[in-house]
């Protein structure tokens, strides 16, 4: 029986030590390497050369891809982590224009209303219907009309949450520097893990009672009125202190060309 001519070391051509399929009826191609099998125990050097030439070529054509695959895939990253801080920055500057706490995730879920509900007005609270569609009206408007198809999706609505929690925390932390000159207290009552139920003049403030726990109705904390006396019809009229935490809001958010009186404050 005849060898195959991937077996036999009497095809490798001796001009290029490759394997010539003349003698089996194929033509080959001038410009294109013809394959080499694996060599057996009794190969001959020549064809145990050409075998690794052939491996050679393989390994850089491996190469080759290999890098043209991590070009792609940088390129791929670059572009998520673009994405990604984009979607960071526009739930930072919702949660601090609009909403300051995240929606429900059905929100992110539902289709924007059309026609569109005026946010402005005061009738889109009438309706719980009303007020959702509302919601979700400010929220596709408030994130670019390009990411509106992954609103639906958990990586959009996790990196959102993110980016308004950091928001969240970044304000607080800033407004927890100023509360001292907001109140006129001591600044270390505003310091993290402070015991601020032990000074009689903030539970006073904000008419806090031991034991109350999720009762406690912040609407009705003294501070928001005036002369610290509870009344519902002039809730939020406490001018002073709300001026003073306005304006050290736009200072943290650091708006420029923006004063208060201090005679005022």
């Amino acid at each position: 029986m005849l060898d195959s001519p991937l077996d036999s070391d009497s095809n490798l051509d001796n001009s290029d030590n490759t394997l010539s399929w003349s003698d089996s009826g194929h033509d080959s191609d001038d410009d294109a390497p013809q394959p080499v099998a694996p060599p057996s125990t009794n190969s001959s050097t020549k064809h145990l050369q050409a075998y690794i030439k052939q491996l050679q070529l393989e390994k850089g054509k491996l190469e080759e891809h290999n890098t043209a695959l991590n070009a792609t895939n940088a390129s791929i990253i670059m572009s998520e982590t673009i994405i990604d801080k984009l979607i960071l920055g526009l739930a930072k500057k919702y949660a601090l224009t609009m909403e300051m706490f995240l929606p429900d995730k059905v929100i992110f879920q539902t289709d924007c209303p059309d026609p569109l509900v005026d946010i402005t007005s005061p009738q889109h609270y009438a309706k719980k219907l009303t007020e959702k569609a509302a919601l979700v009206t400010e929220l596709y408007a408030s994130i670019d009309q390009e990411l509106h198809p992954q609103m639906r999706t958990n990586s959009f609505f996790n990196l959102f949450a993110t980016g308004m929690q950091q928001a969240r925390s970044s304000f607080f932390n800033g407004l927890c520097t100023v509360s001292g000159s907001i109140f006129n207290m001591s600044p270390e009552y505003f310091v993290a893990r402070y015991d601020r139920a032990s000074i009689q003049q903030i539970t006073d403030m904000i008419g806090w009672e031991a034991g109350k726990g999720k009762t406690f109705d912040v609407f009705k904390a003294p501070v928001l009125y005036p002369d610290n006396i509870v009344n519902e019809k002039k809730i939020f009229r406490n001018w002073l202190i709300i001026t003073k935490d306005n304006y050290s809001y736009l200072s943290l958010k650091g708006y420029q060309g923006f004063s208060v009186r201090q005679d005022v404050i």
